[in-house]
């Protein structure tokens, strides 16, 4: 190169390097750097009644169920991220974080009918200290302990022949040989009983809300812990009338919980959607009058680590048909004999929520609604159903009957 391409090549890239001008461009400048995304914490439970002995991992965030089957999931920039289960070494599945996660949404298309959400549902009973308990699954804590030295092999939990497979023959043989015991596996009924059971009580209860759109007013959405079946009650502003679906739906429970509720006399249709057993959301429609809207309801006094849920249906006495107090009772009934719950009066307009407050005990429940009734019933835990009678001295009609069930959420 000669001395003037040399020195014109010096130039160029001094003027280029110069960075005093407005059009100068600096060779060594960097594109901004990008805020981190926001990783926080949120927590959940899981239940399929009182649970423990299960590990999880959600992204950095790890390690066992605490006493009351609470665990925690990542939220990256508010979204929530997967989190995983596995017992003794065995994965369960994985599902995103929420508020509530039972094993139905470990499984692809999870449902309560689900073979492999119920084969999950069996190896976890199997693996409990009572495996015939109705309302916990207790992991034997001398299982996990030694879950290292039995490195058992993962089962395939869409097999018909679950039990009898492989996998399952040489856990149940190992359980057998160290614990001296003579375990045999839950049968399939069994853990579907077991799971629906469970199931059915989380969602259980009084769910309470508003009617939006071409009609106003208030729905009241009831789940019987016994055989799932949803009763629906409302009131219409319109109509200025009572909505009442007189055959109970039966509600798909997957890892949400879906409705529809059937027609009312007055020809509303409610279609819907239960999320973390706590939120009722969908649409309605009424065929006769032709109008539509949407609708919100929350579960009225949920709680997973209650002992027993009750909620009942009350009418009053006389007259059996006109104006006159109607509407339901929710009752979480506590260990040390207390008593909180949630009265929907619904009847001709004036629905209202109050709340309830009293004590339980050989079984029999006394209780008090806010400035209102005093109840009395009878608690039958071995059909899980209460009956009895509310009085209200300073109502124009001062007593009337109460009708409903219950279930058992925690020992």
């Amino acid at each position: 190169m000669n001395k003037i391409g040399f020195l014109s090549l010096v130039s160029i890239v001094s003027i280029a390097g110069c960075g005093g001008g407005s059009g100068g461009v600096s060779l060594t400048s960097q594109p901004p750097t990008s805020a981190l995304p926001a990783v926080a914490k949120a927590t959940g439970t899981f239940y399929i009644g009182n649970v423990n002995g299960l590990s999880y991992t959600s992204g950095s965030t790890g390690g066992a169920l605490s006493p009351d089957g609470q665990f925690q999931y990542e939220l990256i920039d508010g979204v929530e991220q997967p989190v995983s289960f596995s017992v003794a070494g065995i994965v369960l599945g994985a599902t995103l974080g929420k508020k509530v996660v039972t094993p139905v949404d470990l499984g692809t298309n999870g449902s309560v009918d689900s073979v492999e959400v119920i084969n999950k549902t069996t190896l976890l009973r199997l693996l409990s200290q009572d495996s015939t308990s109705r309302v916990n699954v207790r992991i034997d804590q001398r299982l996990l302990d030694n879950a290292a030295n039995f490195a058992w092999p993962q089962p395939d939990f869409t097999l018909l022949e679950f039990s009898t497979s492989p996998e399952i023959v040489q856990i149940i043989g190992d359980i057998n040989a160290f614990l001296s015991t003579q375990k045999s596996v839950p049968t399939f009924a069994e853990s579907q009983m077991y799971l629906k059971q469970r199931i059915y009580c989380a969602a259980s209860g009084i769910y309470y809300g508003d009617i939006a759109g071409q009609d106003t007013g208030h729905i009241i959405f009831g789940i019987n812990p016994l055989n799932g079946g949803m009763t629906t009650l409302g009131w219409s502003d319109t109509a200025q009338n009572i909505i009442f679906i007189p055959q109970p739906a039966s509600p798909q429970f997957t890892s949400t919980v879906r409705f529809n509720s059937g027609p009312s006399f007055s020809g509303d249709n409610y279609n819907g959607v239960i999320l973390n057993y706590a939120d009722a959301e969908g649409t309605w429609d009424n065929t006769i009058s032709q109008t539509s809207g949407t609708f919100t309801a929350q579960h009225l006094d949920i709680n997973l680590s209650v002992k027993h849920h009750f909620s009942a249906a009350y009418i009053a006495l006389f007259p059996v048909f006109g104006p006159g107090p109607a509407g339901t009772y929710s009752f979480n009934l506590y260990d040390d004999g207390t008593v909180v719950g949630t009265q929907v009066n619904i009847a001709f307009g004036a629905t209202t929520t109050t709340a309830i407050t009293g004590t339980w005990g050989n079984n029999l429940l006394t209780a008090k609604v806010n400035e209102g009734a005093t109840i009395n019933a009878l608690l039958n835990f071995d059909n899980m159903t209460i009956g009895g009678e509310w009085t209200d001295p300073n109502a124009p009609i001062t007593s009337g009957g109460i009708s409903g069930t219950g279930c058992q959420l925690n020992d």
